[in-house]
């Protein structure tokens, strides 16, 4: 089930937007560190390489060299917290040592099928599970991954993140069934505190100051244009409001937004219509005058440190940007579908 759709993101601190003690009390290293993974699908199965940060090393299906065995499903998202990596797919969640990619446990369980994404806070990670008949959000043990509690949804939920005390998770949107909202969580009571409403389709997040930006498809039907791909801003008073719409652009175009992401430094990249662009800042003129960043199509960006990177939408590549500007480009011996770093 790809209910989340196969995006192809570099996970970082988007995970906790508050950067809540990610690289604390790290004291084991191994042939992995400083640098990070692509996960993607080789022949059906999940696969992952490893690059150095300066990009000196790339070391291939290096789950398999350290475990003798394969990643039985193909992952759909991930994060590192501490010195673990934490990856799920629509098979379960599994937990590996992020410095020496040793397997510690896995959850194959039917309350872990189709999980679409996962966010950490306070020692707990939060799952989305895209089950279109019993929707949910978990909330684990990051030790043992066993269920701590589960919030039942009527709606289907994507990505998931941590942000001011709450758990948000995103409503992506359906024609006829769903709404397009995010869903505040309240951690103590682990009830719905709050829905939001956004742009059709809200597909992915980003922290940039103190705030969260998140960005939406838009939805075109019979060749009418409906809804452009549109960004929002999500403020820590747990208010929402729109900064970007494509139709400031091209009014007689319709545009999808694929995906966004933030860098240290406060660089925008977003796709829209498979196409990346660039901008300093969440100014909404800034928006208009986005440079675009290549003629390549790619599937999907995320940025981790002040690195974006872009996975081709139709080879085994990925290029990597810095400061708006290519840096370099990398084949993987599998198709790429997630990258942690």
């Amino acid at each position: 089930m790809r209910n989340c759709l196969l995006y192809i993101f570099i996970l970082s601190a988007l995970t906790s937007c508050t950067e809540e003690s990610r690289y604390a009390d790290i004291t084991e290293k191994g042939p992995y560190q400083d640098g990070f993974f692509i996960l993607g699908e080789d022949n059906s199965l999940g696969n992952i390489d490893y690059s150095s940060n300066d990009f000196t090393k790339f070391k291939t299906n290096v789950f398999f060299s350290e475990n003798q065995e394969n990643l039985s499903s193909i992952p759909e998202g991930g994060l590192t917290y501490g010195k673990w990596l934490y990856l799920i797919s629509d098979e379960g969640i599994i937990k590996i040592d992020r410095y020496t990619l040793k397997k510690d446990i896995a959850r194959t369980d039917t309350e872990v099928r189709n999980l679409c994404d996962i966010t950490v806070y306070k020692d707990h990670a939060y799952l989305s599970v895209a089950n279109t008949t019993a929707p949910k959000i978990l909330k684990i043990d990051l030790s043992t991954l066993k269920t701590v509690d589960s919030l039942s949804l009527t709606s289907v939920p994507d990505k998931i993140f941590a942000f001011n005390n709450r758990i948000y998770t995103l409503i992506k949107g359906d024609d006829s069934q769903y709404s397009n909202k995010i869903i505040a969580i309240n951690t103590g009571t682990f009830n719905i505190e709050k829905e939001l409403n956004v742009g059709f389709g809200p597909n992915d997040f980003a922290p940039i100051g103190n705030q969260i930006l998140i960005s939406c498809h838009g939805h075109k039907t019979n060749g009418t244009n409906d809804e452009d791909g549109s960004l929002w801003v999500l403020s820590t008073n747990n208010t929402v409001k729109e900064v970007f719409n494509w139709s400031a652009i091209t009014p007689n175009i319709h545009e999808d937004i694929q995906g966004i992401g933030t860098s240290y430094n406060g660089l925008v990249y977003y796709l829209a219509n498979a196409e990346l662009y660039g901008v300093d800042g969440i100014d909404p003129n800034a928006f208009v005058q986005a440079s675009k960043l290549s003629d390549r199509q790619y599937d999907r960006i995320s940025v981790f440190n002040y690195k974006a990177v872009a996975v081709h939408k139709e080879d085994y590549k990925i290029d990597i940007f810095q400061d708006l500007e290519l840096n370099k480009s990398i084949n993987s011996t599998a198709k790429p579908i997630i990258a942690v770093d």
